[in-house]
């Protein structure tokens, strides 16, 4: 059975950048580009935002050796490669979550495995509700603090 990240980095710290890099080497052959300007994650109802984006691969995260994977619905669960807007770019769509995982260690760890491929910036999504009746469902939003 494989250890997770936190657990190998209570043992070995070391130990769990070498996870992150065992990782991120295959990753190389799915990564047709280094991806260099955007990384977007994809959570519940936000998938079909990615409707006329460049893609040229969908790799399940069940076949990357220890990426972590979701069971929540909504949450495809596979690396997309392409272009947004012209930029090379990796998209998660779907990410695990802390109550599947009980580990913030395996959350980072997409995106620490995403970093050791290169990247360069991050955008997060995530579906948000708002108290104000002038924030129509589907609306973009950008949040600047949290609770």
């Amino acid at each position: 059975m494989h250890q997770t990240v936190a657990e190998l980095a209570e043992t070995e710290p070391r130990s769990a950048l070498r996870v992150i890099q065992e990782t991120a080497y295959p990753l190389d052959g799915f990564i047709q580009e280094q991806p260099k300007a955007a990384v977007a994650i994809l959570g519940s109802g936000i998938g079909a935002a990615g409707e006329g984006w460049d893609i040229d691969g969908s790799h399940p995260y069940a076949t990357i050796p220890n990426f972590p994977t979701s069971a929540v619905a909504g949450h495809a669960g596979e690396l997309l490669t392409g272009r947004i807007g012209g930029t090379r770019a990796v998209v998660m769509s779907g990410r695990s979550h802390f109550y599947e995982t009980g580990s913030m260690d395996q959350l980072a760890f997409a995106i620490r495995t995403l970093c050791a491929c290169g990247i360069e910036a991050l955008i997060l999504t995530n579906s948000a509700g708002a108290v104000s009746g002038r924030v129509e469902p589907g609306a973009m939003m950008l949040i600047e603090d949290h609770i």
